[in-house]
């Protein structure tokens, strides 16, 4: 979550330069809008729920937020394309290790490195993951980026899916340059 939030400051932040306005965002047709939130929510319902629930809900979660991101991308063209084919391709990643260890595998040393090696992986805000096992075919794609500073664990699939939502947001807000003709020089110029 920490990381979502500094994506959109940093992406307001970027349209704010650009003259662009968030408001503009509405010019964007999303497929399937309901479909997101429902996927966030069963995300959050991953980690608060324990035992053999949380595994349908978690995969569940991730499978939906990738097909929404595919169904968007196919859907858009340019620059917004780019950004929902970004978050899907992160969706993608992140749900490959859920789908393989019905949850995604975090590594201690990560842990470690933000000040949460003790912290029981299978409960509260990690009731999502499964701690990272050397034998852990595709342990690149789990949990293994520490982010001391935001006190955080993220994968490959987060820093891509947040770079999707980044261009997605700017792309959105900026200001248009359909429509938009070059000034004329003057006729005395030439």
């Amino acid at each position: 979550m920490p990381l979502l939030i500094l994506t959109l400051l940093f992406a307001a932040l970027v349209v704010a330069f650009r003259g662009g306005r968030l408001s503009t965002f509405e010019s964007i047709s999303l497929r399937w809008p309901l479909v997101l939130p429902t996927a966030v929510i069963a995300q959050l319902a991953a980690q608060a729920v324990t035992g053999p629930a949380r595994v349908p809900l978690a995969v569940g979660s991730h499978a939906t937020m990738a097909l929404w991101f595919v169904v968007n991308t196919r859907a858009e063209r340019g620059a917004r394309r780019s950004a929902f084919g970004l978050g899907a391709a992160g969706a993608i990643a992140n749900l490959v290790p859920v789908l393989r260890y019905g949850g995604m595998p975090v590594s201690k040393r990560a842990l470690d490195a933000i000040g949460a090696g003790g912290v029981d992986v299978t409960v509260g805000n990690f009731g999502k993951h499964v701690l990272l096992e050397n034998h852990h075919f595709g342990w690149w794609l789990g949990d293994v980026l520490a982010v001391p500073a935001l006190r955080c664990v993220v994968s490959l699939g987060d820093l891509v899916l947040m770079a999707g939502i980044a261009v997605l947001v700017i792309e959105a807000g900026s200001p248009s340059r359909r429509g938009r003709r070059l000034p004329l020089a003057p006729a005395n110029s030439r």
